[in-house]
């Protein structure tokens, strides 16, 4: 309880040793070897490799039919852009639950995965993907091209349905980039209490800056869509209009 509150609270250099202790206590659990690698993974900037990828290993070898471990094995394989791997153990992942909403963003995953094995298709820059993450493309409206600077900072972000603002996700490009194809996950979070992966929906914006402030101004290009669900692929977000 002590490490899932810690987790809770955002508070991963605490978790860490929490389960460390737990695991010392139960070394045969496989599910404390997930939880463990997932806390890890999360303090490493969202990365599974390392120390969290030896804790999933044992934690299959434990259980076979672990659910998380065996979605977090195929997180791992996916940011090791092994597409294939991570397809088959995704499949693992189906067979371990019945329950259509757990199983739909694995079967979004398993999708995702399979078109970077179609023949042509270039692998992503970051494959850090699976599950916590939602892609699409960028462009500009043919009214507002000309308005787009190169050296323009592009903010492509995703906020919480509520109604807050703080965005759970933010990348930033410039103008020169645009259109462009983007990703956004855990790693692009911009303080680890406040994560894409929390939220089962979110909505999408992106907004073009002069200045490259953070804070929104009257003029700037905005675009937005929403809201859609994690493991969203293949989704468009249109710059149409001025920000009033």
């Amino acid at each position: 309880m002590l490490a899932h509150s810690y987790e809770m609270a955002g508070r991963f250099d605490q978790a860490g040793p929490a389960y460390e202790k737990l695991l010392a206590l139960k070394p045969q659990d496989a599910q404390v070897h997930a939880d463990y690698a997932d806390a890890l993974g999360v303090a490493h900037q969202g990365s599974l490799q390392g120390e969290p990828a030896r804790l999933i290993a044992k934690a299959i070898q434990l259980d076979p039919r672990n659910l998380k471990a065996l979605v977090l094995a195929g997180k791992e394989a996916f940011e090791r852009q092994r597409f294939g791997e991570a397809v088959a153990l995704w499949e693992r992942a189906l067979l371990a639950t019945t329950d259509p909403a757990v199983q739909r963003p694995i079967q979004t995953s398993i999708a995702e995965a399979r078109s970077f094995m179609q023949p042509g298709r270039p692998a992503p820059a970051s494959a850090a993907g699976g599950l916590a993450f939602v892609s699409g493309r960028v462009e500009v409206a043919d009214a507002l091209k000309s308005s787009v600077g190169a050296d323009d900072t592009v903010f492509i972000f995703a906020r919480p349905t509520d109604g807050s603002r703080m965005p759970v996700a933010l990348l930033r490009k410039k103008g020169r980039d645009l259109p462009l194809n983007f990703a956004l996950d855990d790693t692009l979070a911009m303080v680890p209490q406040a994560r894409l992966s929390q939220h089962a929906q979110v909505m999408l914006g992106v907004r073009v800056s002069k200045r490259g402030d953070a804070i929104p101004v009257p003029g700037d290009l905005e675009g937005q869509a929403g809201p859609v669900p994690l493991g969203s692929t293949g989704l468009k977000l249109t710059i149409d209009h001025a920000r009033p």
